[in-house]
């Protein structure tokens, strides 16, 4: 892990946060974290990059959540984990998902091609909040589906 990719991962995700807080001033003053992102730079949990176990196929863009989510449930020791990752060839860090084995915080990564995850910050899942986590992420995107084509 580059400490110049982890670097710039800490500074985009806490430019984010700080854009969610003052959008929401006001609104969210009680919250101990306005958004997911300033939770994610107070847990402070980085990541190591890592190349995937040949036991575990990739899947297609935009199916990360889906996967990690899956895997964590079909196997006893890959753990769910949500967060950012700055990829390389991409000027932005993007919202995903990933899994880590309990031993290590090594990233098993499900759908960036091999190597292109530079830096992951995030937050391991209990199996307590993934089905909730996954739901809540269907109701929310369903009610912007339904708010935006009115």
């Amino acid at each position: 892990m580059s400490r110049a990719a982890e670097q710039r991962l800490l500074e985009q995700a806490g430019a984010s946060a700080g854009m969610w807080r003052a959008a929401h001033a006001g609104q969210r003053d009680t919250w101990t974290c306005a958004s997911l992102r300033e939770l994610l730079l107070a847990q402070n949990r980085l990541f190591t990059p890592a190349p995937q176990p040949s036991r575990f196929a990739s899947g297609p863009p935009g199916t990360c959540f889906a996967i990690a989510t899956r895997v964590a449930d079909d196997h006893e020791d890959p753990l769910d984990v949500e967060g950012m990752v700055l990829a390389d060839g991409v000027p932005f860090a993007f919202g995903h998902a990933w899994w880590v084995s309990a031993a290590s915080d090594h990233v098993i990564d499900s759908t960036l091609p091999a190597g292109a995850g530079l830096a992951y910050l995030g937050i391991v899942l209990t199996e307590d909040y993934r089905p909730a986590g996954d739901y809540a992420r269907v109701t929310l995107a369903v009610q912007h589906v339904l708010t935006s084509s009115n």
